[in-house]
């Protein structure tokens, strides 16, 4: 299941030639998060599984520093959780058709 987690990571966050410089680097930083927390202690006993992919997401999408820090990013941040993060949601979907498991 290792290959599903790099093939969606680098699926997620593409960039093109004539993508800004600042875009690039963002994706680039993006991808190193990700794995940085995909082999984090606490998620490394998951490595090659979908728990151990959706775990990691989960967690960038929670912990991961802003681009833009604003006054009530913590508010913010908080209700992106409660509600749903985006980016775990599109995350789960592309796993989800990736094993070919329905959602």
């Amino acid at each position: 299941m290792r290959f599903i987690a790099i093939k969606l990571k680098d699926g997620r966050y593409t960039v093109k030639d004539t993508d800004s410089n600042a875009k690039k680097k963002n994706v680039a930083e993006a991808k190193n998060e990700y794995f940085k927390r995909y082999t984090a202690p606490d998620i490394d006993k998951f490595i090659g599984t979908a728990w151990g992919a959706v775990n990691a997401m989960a967690d960038m999408a929670d912990h991961a520093e802003p681009l833009r820090n604003t006054q009530n990013y913590n508010e913010n941040n908080w209700g992106r959780i409660i509600d749903g993060h985006v980016m775990v949601d599109i995350f789960l979907i592309k796993l989800a058709q990736a094993t070919k498991v329905s959602v």
